[in-house]
């Protein structure tokens, strides 16, 4: 994950807003395993009164988007990785409103029409959460099972005590897997949950409609088995799949005038438009091809049907109203991933046509249209939902930052984080794995990349050239399969369940990085001799391990060449094992300064762990970071032992250097420090929210410690 050089260190870092609030800690014996189920942990105050502090930059991943309908100047995100955000201006300013939430991968979230200061918001596979106040504050409601993931929301029209929520719950992986979900009910608002799937098939929900008109009259989007309605309420369902064209539904909306019936389709099939309440179905020919997520007609100009998908945001237009031959053009973010739209009806100018559109998506946060559609400008100030994967703390500038948000390249700050501007002058791919400075020319940075090779700036990244000679796939890696299996960067998604990686195009960049064609290999870590920077090494999925004598010009292959090295340490107090690499399922993999080949030094390991995350205490004295926990070594390697957490998977390890003794591990269930070399342990973080920490970083010396969390930005603590 991080790459570190004695006497530098440099990590990946991903991260979401934890807010500047004190937190809770607990304390954790190195020999407990967690989680805690055999010791009653001890909750106290951190001594030095850690507090976490964002430092941006804005923007990131949103997936749910609504407006006020009593206020339009009122939004709320629903943000892939820290909860819900809001607006109160039209989004010139977002403030977080998730405090109490315990996931913050949020699918969606809605406002209760009769009570406006009455939210309701999915949090991943922990049901429905409720604010009463506006979002200050937020309750986990009552009745779902366990695990379950809600999709969608709805209001019942002219009764919002009636609420209908789309879910899944836990994938039965059975050979073939099964995929159950339902339709939940609640007659008080949300705060408790019925199951009301009496005739459903065994398959999850995507999204449910509720007919304005006669609001018993209901429809589903299913995974697999298409659209069933009920019209008593939810109490049952029956099949409305005659002659439909595809059955995997996502999005369903319904005309409030004529209560015509629209359904999205995954896989490019568009649009099944329906004008006799499900009893037959017509394709939209105009949008055959797109892969649809939600569907949102226009409730000012009937004419109009907005599509999100895969594809950008579409817009189809037929008079009266969009049938079978209405057509389809693309309105914005052509080829990027929309995930919600919403429309501002009191916009709607003398013409009858809305002027304000909002849409949310993958890497772009919220854009915001004023002249119904035709330009889009990005408003995420305050919002900070980032995949940041990477980043580099100028060691002599404690205020100098470089961060890679993976899917929108590399970002650069001068004031702690206060504001960032994009480094993409000759950096053709923004799926960066990687950053890392060259020793005693900080001028120079490295960074590598998903498919695209390796590149070089020489002046602070003002400017990138790509270093890929040498450098080309030499292991084949077949396409296709688990879309896990091509995780990058690791352990950024493995924790979701698969269906929902694919749902939400998490796999895409993945698997397009790991075609059997591929020239490039993907690259994992750059490791590089302080005493000499001109001997460098290079981790790889795809072409193992290779280094290079020139700066990075030129590469060559080193046994073994199948190794996946996440991370690289240079003890230069150990001229027999001068570099040492975290590998997968190898554990720690040496060499001596000539890099000619690497054997395994992992004594102690669990067998097969993974290691993706070094960190140098002091000369001999190291610590990793692996999917069977902490480990150290006293002896350069021989041999290592673990400090306990032994079912806890670890991503990043850092030995503080401007502390003696104190070590900094992250891991998906939040980030631990010791202050006695990892014999005891405190947890930092909070207890709820999101608390998947990736990775760790710091300048030298007293500067601050930086952290980051799949889902969000970059967050310190210290000065």
């Amino acid at each position: 994950m991080q790459k570190r050089f004695y006497p530098m260190i440099f990590l990946f870092l991903a991260g979401c807003l934890l807010g500047s609030a004190l937190e809770k800690i607990q304390m954790v014996s190195a020999q407990t395993t967690y989680p805690y189920t055999n010791y009653l942990p001890i909750v106290m105050t951190d001594p030095r009164a850690v507090y976490f502090t964002s430092v941006g930059p804005d923007g990131g991943t949103v997936v749910s988007l609504i407006i006020d309908p009593s206020d339009p100047a009122t939004l709320l995100a629903g943000t892939w990785g820290d909860g819900v955000y809001k607006t109160s201006d039209g989004g010139k300013n977002w403030e977080r409103k998730s405090d109490g939430m315990q996931a913050g991968f949020v699918f969606d979230v809605t406002i209760d029409p009769d009570r406006r200061l009455h939210y309701l918001a999915s949090a991943y596979e922990h049901g429905v959460y409720e604010s009463k106040d506006g979002g200050k504050s937020w309750y986990q409601t009552r009745g779902m099972k366990d695990g379950t993931v809600v999709y969608s929301i709805k209001f019942r029209p002219g009764n919002s005590n009636i609420v209908y929520a789309a879910v899944r719950f836990p994938t039965i992986y059975t050979s073939p897997p099964q995929y159950p979900g339902g339709v939940y009910k609640s007659i008080d608002g949300g705060s408790t949950w019925n199951l009301t799937s009496s005739g459903l098939p065994n398959d999850y929900v995507y999204d449910v409609a509720i007919d304005p008109r006669y609001p018993n009259v209901m429809y589903t989007a299913m995974h697999q088995t298409g659209v069933y309605k009920s019209t008593d309420g939810g109490a049952s369902w029956f099949s409305v799949n005659n002659n439909i064209h595809y059955r995997d539904a996502r999005g369903i909306d319904i005309n409030p005038v004529n209560s015509h019936v629209y359904v999205g389709m995954y896989d490019g099939k568009g649009v099944a438009y329906s004008s006799n309440g499900g009893s037959s179905w017509t394709p939209i020919s105009g949008a055959m091809g797109l892969s649809v997520f939600n569907i949102a007609l226009d409730p000012v100009d009937q004419r109009s049907l907005y599509l999100t998908g895969k594809e950008g945001l579409h817009r189809c237009y037929g008079s009266p109203y969009p049938t079978g031959s209405a057509s389809c053009a693309l309105t914005a973010q052509g080829g990027r991933y929309v995930y919600d739209v919403s429309l501002d009806a009191a916009s709607a100018a003398a013409t009858g046509q809305i002027k304000k559109l909002y849409i949310g998506g993958v890497n772009f946060g919220v854009q915001k249209s004023t002249d119904g559609g035709t330009t889009f400008a990005a408003i995420n100030t305050g919002l900070k939902c980032n995949e940041i994967v990477s980043i580099l703390n100028d060691p002599l500038d404690p205020s100098v930052l470089y961060v890679s948000s993976f899917g929108r390249g590399v970002y650069k700050s001068l004031d702690d984080g206060a504001t960032w501007a994009r480094l993409d002058n000759g950096l053709s791919n923004k799926n960066i794995t990687t950053l890392a400075f060259r020793p005693g020319d900080l001028n120079v940075i490295y960074a590598g990349t998903l498919d695209a090779g390796l590149y070089l700036s020489l002046n602070s990244g003002a400017s990138w050239s790509a270093v890929n000679s040498g450098l080309s796939r030499s292991v084949v890696i077949p396409d296709g399969g688990d879309p896990l299996t091509a995780d990058a960067p690791p352990h950024l998604y493995d924790w979701m369940d698969p269906l929902d990686v694919a749902y939400l195009g998490l796999d895409v960049i993945e698997r397009n990085a790991f075609s059997t064609d591929a020239v490039y290999p993907e690259i994992l870590a750059v490791g590089i001799n302080p005493l000499d920077p001109s001997r460098m090494v290079l981790g790889t999925r795809g072409a193992g391990i290779l280094k290079s004598n020139d700066f990075g010009q030129t590469w060559t292959t080193t046994p073994p060449q199948s190794g996946e090295a996440y991370d690289f340490m240079v003890d230069p107090s150990q001229p027999e094992y001068f570099y040492f690499a975290g590998v997968l399922d190898q554990a720690v993999l040496t060499s001596d300064s000539a890099r000619n080949l690497w054997s395994t030094r992992n004594n102690g390991f669990h067998a097969g762990a993974d290691v993706f995350g070094l960190s140098l205490a002091q000369p001999s004295m190291y610590f990793a970071a692996s999917d069977y926990g902490v480990y150290k070594t006293n002896a350069a390697g021989k041999p290592w032992y673990r400090l306990g957490f032994s079912s806890l998977p670890f991503n990043d390890v850092l030995a503080d250097a401007g502390n003696p003794g104190f070590v900094y591990a992250a891991s998906t269930y939040g980030v631990f420090r010791s202050d006695n070399y990892g014999k005891d342990w405190i947890k930092l973080g909070r207890e709820n929210l999101n608390d998947r920490f990736l990775t760790i970083a710091q300048g030298f010396g007293q500067s601050p410690v930086y952290f980051g969390l799949s889902g969000g930005n970059v967050y310190k603590i210290g000065p």
